[in-house]
């Protein structure tokens, strides 16, 4: 389990660091706000977000937005001293999972988060023929047992793909959910899905004329 801990108080942070270590979760831990939105992008996707609210620099709403443009599912928790109700809705509404107020017990955070987790876990790993499965818990792709590597829009080209197996998805829905916030024109999905073809030892994606893409059952 992986653990994306972003907290400036230095004694809250070394107490949720032993305490993710007790749980053996590996714990990337950053301290500024800016450090930490730089390591979001770089896409190192983790199992779980523990966002502090009030960061140097960047604060913990705007890493929540960023961890969305990414990740619509993972389990975000926003940990904070504000009492203030506005916090409240901000964090609700840019996706975090779970709000937790300063001062609070470990214990609490631990049955938050494997409430969080036990969720998250359910039906994570689609699996087709040839030896090939989708974990749409830590978006990998995986043949014969091989990570497959993926940039960033491929990940997602996918995750939707696998989200949704049983039906065509149109070409509006990728991208809205590949490009959103961004000028797709420079990048066309079916160069897209060019792209990730001549990654795939087998063909799964369906080119579905005029509508969009689904998983091709009878791919060989």
């Amino acid at each position: 389990m992986k653990v994306f801990l972003a907290e400036d108080n230095f004694a809250l942070s070394k107490a949720l660091i032993t305490f993710f270590k007790l749980k053996s979760y590996d714990v990337y831990h950053y301290a500024d706000g800016e450090d930490a939105f730089d390591n979001i992008n770089l896409q190192n996707i983790k199992d779980v977000y523990v966002i502090d609210i009030n960061l140097p620099n960047i604060n913990g709403l705007e890493l929540v937005k960023q961890i969305r443009n990414i990740d619509k599912d993972v389990p975000v928790i926003m940990i904070t001293a504000s009492v203030d109700i506005s916090d409240f809705e901000d964090a609700y509404d840019f996706g975090c999972s779970d709000y937790i107020k300063k001062p609070f017990n470990l214990k609490e955070l631990d049955i938050r988060l494997n409430k969080l987790l036990q969720h998250s876990t359910k039906d994570k790993t689609v699996y087709l023929k040839n030896g090939i499965k989708f974990d749409l818990d830590l978006h990998l792709l995986y043949i014969d047992e091989k990570v497959v590597e993926l940039r960033k829009k491929e990940i997602r080209f996918l995750t939707l793909l696998f989200k949704n197996c049983s039906r065509k998805i149109l070409t509006q829905e990728f991208e809205m959910y590949i490009w959103e916030g961004e000028i797709k024109d420079s990048y066309p999905l079916r160069q897209l899905v060019n792209g990730l073809r001549r990654k795939l030892k087998y063909d799964f994606i369906k080119t579905e004329i005029g509508l969009g893409y689904s998983i091709d059952e009878n791919y060989k």
